[in-house]
């Protein structure tokens, strides 16, 4: 079987290791790398070991000058058409670069998008393609087309529960095997159930955070480690071209500036007296904000990005008894401006707590949980909490959480009132959803592999995830149908 590898940055440290094992075990064929990012084109190409047959650089295909066309809005139609969409506008949405530009070259840009994917898988042609996300413009345009040439498409997803992850087949988190043992096609092993009550009670009494927010947890803090990656940034920019033609890679003054900037605000921004008290005795609804720019809202919820508009309603949709909290998420501590927490402040029934307040501690507080995509909204649920979700997620497929996603904010005042006044949980369909994700999920590490080297190239890692894609590729219809759903 010949495999693609989407090498995203330096997910091409752990997917070339990935490969290696794969060709060596006789499973895969032949293997190909799109990689994103010149410098880690070049370290696969220095490498000479024949691990991938071809590797094409993303930065020379898709991300250059785009050139002159002819008929753009006629070939734009065109592939709305072809790949049934109304609007090309959430392929846009997804990226946090490109959707700044001329609306004249954002048109350009899709059709350069869409006609390099397509020449590549019907040149290459793939039996299965690995991915890691879809965080981009390219990265989402890539899915779709792999998906309309029936090609499979997998990606190590986290589920948020600690250190678990599946293997998904859908780009938007639409889970819908799960439905499957919420039915009853499909019923929950007695050990599974076991273990799944076991870890809620435990995670009642002492909850934790995925493991990738563990990760994200410190990168405000400043190490020689910053200072070395920010010399070799400038000599990758200015000296050896490894940064040539990168939209998303300012210039090392800018970033400087921004990443001082950003800092400095957030000393400022970490003293108490700029927060409200948090009071667990008022009767509110908890809504932290997001990362910002992330795919959670950018191709997840690209109805939801203005954060603000989503606050301002609803706090219009609360009950003049109810409060509003609010907590900036740690990880943005800095990176938005002081206009931004006044408009937040300006609303009357909101109470904007430190963002070093425990998460955890407001939920349990809380009575009801309001996100957009957020992994609040899943604990919450864990929690017995009523939680009303925005965007696409895969724990909305739990009939507790009450779907917002297709409510107009007109609509939310009643989906608050049924939150806070007729929400019953029921243990029995919490477990059923939990134990569908445990009995798919394993264990493991997949982040951005240089936020976490050695416990992403860990040999036991890499062999979980290896397992999983054997899994596929010995029974692809099988596993497909399983993954889907479909009895």
């Amino acid at each position: 079987m010949k495999i693609l590898f989407i090498c995203d940055w330096d997910y091409s440290l752990l997917w070339h290791p990935i490969a290696k094992k794969l060709k060596e075990n006789g499973v895969a064929s032949e293997c190909v790398a799109l990689v994103v990012g010149r410098n880690f084109y070049n370290d696969l190409i220095h490498k000479k070991d024949g691990v991938f047959d071809t590797i094409y650089l993303m930065q020379d295909e898709v991300m250059k000058e785009p050139p002159e066309l002819s008929g753009i809005d006629a070939r734009l139609s065109k592939l709305e058409e072809i790949y049934n969409e109304s609007t090309l506008w959430r392929f846009v949405w997804a990226d946090r670069s490109w959707v700044k530009c001329r609306f004249d070259e954002i048109k350009k840009r899709l059709i350069v998008c869409f006609d390099f994917f397509e020449r590549l898988y019907l040149t290459e042609k793939p039996g299965l393609v690995l991915a890691n996300a879809y965080a981009s413009m390219p990265h989402l345009i890539s899915y779709e087309v792999v998906k309309k040439h029936g090609i499979p498409i997998l990606r190590p997803m986290s589920v948020r529960l600690e250190d678990r992850y599946i293997i998904s087949d859908n780009a938007m988190e639409e889970e819908a095997w799960i439905k499957d043992y919420l039915t009853g096609n499909k019923n929950v092993s007695v050990d599974t159930r076991a273990e799944v009550e076991r870890f809620v009670n435990e995670y009642r009494k002492n909850a934790k955070m995925p493991a990738y927010q563990v990760l994200r947890a410190k990168e405000h803090q400043v190490t020689l480690g910053h200072l070395f990656r920010f010399i070799r940034y400038m000599y990758r920019y200015w000296f050896n071209s490894s940064l040539q033609g990168d939209h998303s890679k300012a210039n090392p003054f800018r970033r400087l500036c921004s990443e001082v900037t950003w800092r400095i605000r957030r000393a400022y921004w970490i003293r108490p007296k700029c927060w409200d008290v948090y009071d667990s005795a008022e009767r509110y609804v908890y809504f932290p904000l997001h990362v910002q720019p992330e795919m959670s809202t950018m191709t997840f919820a690209p109805f939801y990005l203005d954060q603000l508009s989503v606050l301002e309603n609803l706090s219009k949709s609360l009950p003049t008894n109810c409060r509003l909290v609010v907590k900036e998420h740690p990880s943005m501590l800095g990176r938005r401006k002081a206009s931004y927490y006044e408009r937040i402040r300006s609303l009357p029934n909101v109470r904007f707590v430190h963002p070093l307040t425990d998460s955890f501690m407001i939920i349990k507080k809380a009575a009801a949980i309001f996100t957009i995509t957020g992994t609040v909204g899943l604990e919450g649920l864990i929690m017995q909490k009523p939680v009303i979700v925005l965007g696409s997620t895969y724990y909305r497929y739990c009939p507790l959480v009450i779907d917002a996603m297709n409510v107009a904010p007109t609509g939310w005042s009643k989906l608050v009132s049924h939150a806070l006044g007729e929400y019953k949980h029921d243990e029995e369909i919490l477990v059923t959803f939990l134990g569908a994700v445990f009995e798919r999920s394993f264990q493991g590490i997949y982040v951005e592999p240089l936020a976490a080297l050695d416990q992403v190239l860990a040999e036991k890692n890499l062999d979980k995830l290896i397992e999983q894609i054997n899994s596929f590729i010995k029974s692809p219809l099988d596993y497909t149908k399983d993954i889907n759903g479909y009895s």
